[in-house]
């Protein structure tokens, strides 16, 4: 399976759009730097933790923003 960068961009906006926040603001409480959103752009794959915040800060699962679960 290839990891899909522009995939993830949509499920990290559509969870920001869900709990009401910017993607910006997400990045800044989450403790994750905001050029994640450019590194993904540029097809870098950030690290484990990274995903680990946003998506506990988001309330879904690193899976929903990987693409790999639509919940």
């Amino acid at each position: 399976m290839e990891f899909d960068c522009s995939k993830v961009i949509e499920r990290i906006k559509s969870a920001c759009a869900a709990k009401g926040v910017s993607v910006n603001s997400a990045f800044i409480q989450s403790g994750v730097k905001k050029d994640m959103i450019v590194h993904l752009s540029n097809q870098h794959i950030p690290s484990a933790d990274k995903f680990l915040k946003l998506a506990y800060f988001l309330g879904v699962t690193t899976d929903y923003l990987l693409g790999l679960s639509d919940n």
